[in-house]
């Protein structure tokens, strides 16, 4: 449900009275402050060589996690 609405504003613009109130989720926070490494240029390398027209979010995002996160 959360998807589809964000799915659907992104990339417009748009007045809604609707608003999500994240705290009521109840989702767990996590501290991400390890993501704020900046990508080496071994990972840029590796993700410039990909067919910009064709890059997949989850091959972007393994690459990523392994060689930034060293997950």
């Amino acid at each position: 449900m959360i998807f589809d609405f964000y799915n659907g504003v992104l990339g417009s613009s748009m007045n809604s009275e609707v608003t999500i109130n994240l705290d009521e989720l109840d989702i767990a926070s996590h501290n991400l402050t390890t993501l704020e490494v900046p990508i080496t240029d071994e990972v840029w390398k590796t993700i410039s060589g990909f067919p910009s027209d064709k890059v997949p979010v989850q091959m972007v995002s393994q690459v990523v996690s392994t060689k930034c996160v060293g997950l």
